[in-house]
């Protein structure tokens, strides 16, 4: 939560949907693959927000 007040939101507030992919992504390790399957959305779609939300995390944070 201290995070969140510090940097604000890394994707749009409310996106659930991008959340579930970048926890299934980086904390249960899950195949693209199988997010796309489990949420019933297309890869490229898992892809897209992935990369979408690991940019803004490089702005935000400052990293590479």
């Amino acid at each position: 939560m201290l995070m969140y007040r510090k940097y604000g939101s890394i994707s749009k507030p409310g996106d659930a949907l991008t959340f579930k992919i970048f926890v299934l992504y980086f904390y249960y390790d899950e195949k693209l693959s199988d997010i796309a399957k489990t949420l019933n959305i297309g890869e490229s779609t898992v892809k897209n927000r992935l990369y979408r939300t690991i940019n803004q995390m490089r702005d935000k944070f400052k990293i590479l």
